[in-house]
């Protein structure tokens, strides 16, 4: 027998046979209508997968030209990290509008995601999994680049401080934790330097002794050892002048001896 969504859809051209199949199933006028709302329900949401497949190709486009800045910026020997802190070059600008290009259309189909505005399968694509984690892993950087370069932690504190970060930023990243089936918030290697701005502010700024963060300072240099040798962070992270190798320079001698990321950083 055919679904009763399937009935349906021969409602727009049949209107009488589907009312007499309807009428065979001994439904009320209130269950056929919330039937007739359900299958255009589920065809919107066919409709915004067309629409959100559709954006893959800008999507693509716009982040392999972000990928081509980050390697032009390594060539240059300083990260695009620190290069897009600093906007000093032309590219640093047009980085930052393909940034924005990326965040409208990945804020659009984190929208639709929320409000279940997709077909179920969607969430299960490995494809749209892996392209939310590129995406998060090479534009979060230049957003926490921005959010330090304009000091907005004097407005609201820190990056990482709930209402602070991009909404499609945990989002991707809780996407690509239950897909892969990591414990949650491990996979912080998009936001160390959040972590790392607000420890030098911290101690620089506010006079903290090493002592009172050196557990977490510990604890950061572990997961840059571990981000790296998965291959989830670049060296670029650990170029000469890069913000984390001058802040890490002034740490305590005894520490640096001993520091998870002293290879990197002089290799």
């Amino acid at each position: 027998m055919r679904s009763n969504l399937y009935c349906l859809e021969d409602a727009d051209r049949e209107p009488q046979t589907t009312n007499t199949i309807l009428d065979d199933f001994g439904l009320s006028p209130r269950a056929r209508l919330c039937l007739r709302a359900a299958r255009e329900a589920e065809n919107q949401k066919i409709a915004n997968r067309k629409k959100i497949d559709d954006m893959r190709i800008p999507i693509e486009k716009t982040m392999k030209e972000l990928e081509d800045y980050r390697e032009s910026c390594e060539k240059r020997g300083v990260s695009y990290y620190d290069s897009f802190k600093l906007h000093k070059y032309e590219e640093d600008f047009l980085a930052n509008v393909q940034r924005l290009e990326l965040a409208s259309m990945w804020n659009e189909i984190i929208e639709m995601l929320k409000k279940y505005q997709l077909p179920d399968g969607f969430e299960g694509d490995k494809t749209w999994v892996d392209m939310g984690t590129r995406y998060r892993r090479l534009t979060e950087p230049l957003d926490i680049a921005n959010y330090y370069k304009n000091a907005l932690y004097k407005e609201t504190e820190k990056y990482l401080k709930p209402g602070s970060r991009p909404k499609r930023y945990p989002f991707t990243q809780r996407w690509y934790e239950y897909s892969y089936m990591k414990h949650g918030g491990t996979s912080g290697e998009s936001t160390f330097w959040a972590e790392l701005e607000q420890l030098k502010i911290t101690m620089t700024d506010k006079n903290t002794p090493f002592e009172d963060v050196k557990e977490s300072v510990l604890e950061l240099e572990k997961n840059l050892k571990r981000w790296y040798d998965k291959g989830e962070i670049r060296k670029d992270t650990f170029l000469p002048e890069s913000t984390l190798v001058n802040w890490w320079k002034t740490l305590p001698e005894e520490h640096r001896a001993a520091s998870p990321i002293k290879d990197l950083i002089s290799s």
